[in-house]
């Protein structure tokens, strides 16, 4: 596994780990995924389909936050 790969999925395990801490299972689960997409060398269409679900759900995610605390 390349560097960047390695980085990649440390930043994903950490969100996934992080997520789980908040309850925060929608970002939990598609960081999971996005996990296993790069250790499991899936396609780049795979990989770019879940990062692009798990963007959608940290975007919801902020907003709920930022409504709790009314920022």
């Amino acid at each position: 596994m390349s560097g960047n790969n390695e980085d990649a999925q440390r930043i994903a395990h950490t969100l996934k780990g992080v997520s789980a801490t908040l309850g925060i299972e929608q970002v939990r689960a598609y960081a999971l995924s996005v996990e296993v997409d790069i250790h499991e060398s899936c396609s780049e269409a795979q990989l770019s389909a879940d990062i692009d679900v798990l963007r959608q759900q940290v975007t919801v995610a902020e907003s709920v936050i930022r409504e709790v605390l009314r920022v």
